[in-house]
């Protein structure tokens, strides 16, 4: 197989005018510039198609789960230009599948040392320039409704894993909304809500399928879980669950255990305390 010669590969490194000040987002796009440098690096010899393939499908995966999760957070602290964000990303999602189809599934375009350094410019340029021409515009927006990890009891305890998926029933517009943002601060990509049991177990054996559940003490959570026990699925019949209790039921002791959940919080509790049950019941991450 003929090898080319591309030693002058550009690495990219995070710098302040990549950062938005947003943990979520700023980790994101720190993954988002390693996953570009691999490719990079892939370029530099053409003798392994077979990973620098792999490392632009990664790519394209990536910029869908990251732009899902921004736009996510751009809702919930009331980014005013989300519809023409989410047409960016589109944009860009689709010149990376484009480009995949193009050079490496219908191979309708040579796969040389042109095309190598076409496709290191366009990661480049396209989002790269995205980060800094369009992301910046969120920063006023969104930094300063984020407590650092010094504010005391509005710090967070966040998980590891940046694909998880949960589910908030309850039947407080309020409280979910509460519960929600902290999930998100807590690094959760989806947060689904529900104002019923109805509505809540349809959501559960729905895709995405949540990777943990907070149901409301003010539902009828002891039916809704023997329900959820009963699915045949394994992975959704096992699902964690974590009881949200109202004030009222704040002094009962072991209504989570009773009804099979992992664990509880109080909804009146702050956002630490909260986080720190939910990580506490959701151990495998």
């Amino acid at each position: 197989m003929t090898r080319y010669c591309f030693s002058e590969v550009k690495m990219l490194k995070m710098t302040d005018d990549l950062r938005i000040g947003h943990p979520i987002i700023d980790m994101d796009h720190q993954r988002l510039l390693d996953i570009i440098n691999d490719f990079n690096r892939l370029s530099v010899s053409l003798t392994n198609k077979r990973m620098m393939h792999q490392t632009l499908k990664a790519l394209h995966k990536y910029g869908e789960e990251h732009f899902l999760r921004e736009q996510k957070i751009q809702i919930e602290f009331g980014y005013p230009y989300c519809n023409g964000h989410a047409a960016e990303h589109k944009k860009l999602t689709d010149q990376i599948a484009a480009l995949a189809t193009d050079f490496f599934i219908n191979k309708s375009k040579q796969l040389d040392l042109n095309a190598i350094i076409y496709l290191n410019q366009f990661l480049e340029d396209w989002i790269v320039r995205h980060v800094k021409k369009h992301d910046m515009t969120m920063q006023h927006y969104l930094v300063k409704s984020v407590p650092s990890d010094h504010d005391g009891i509005m710090a967070v305890e966040r998980f590891r894993c940046l694909d998880m998926v949960a589910l908030v029933i309850d039947e407080s517009a309020k409280s979910r909304e509460f519960i929600a943002k902290t999930l998100i601060r807590m690094g959760i990509v989806i947060v689904l809500e529900a104002d019923s049991i109805v509505d809540g177990m349809k959501k559960a054996v729905s895709e995405p399928v949540p990777d943990f559940l907070v149901v409301s003490s003010g539902l009828e959570y002891q039916k809704f879980m023997t329900a959820l026990r009963t699915v045949k699925k394994d992975y959704i019949a096992e699902m964690p669950t974590i009881l949200a209790l109202d004030p009222i039921d704040a002094g009962s002791v072991g209504l989570a255990e009773a009804s099979s959940m992992q664990g509880s919080f109080t909804k009146v509790q702050n956002p630490r305390d909260i986080s720190m049950a939910i990580r506490s019941s959701v151990t495998y991450q």
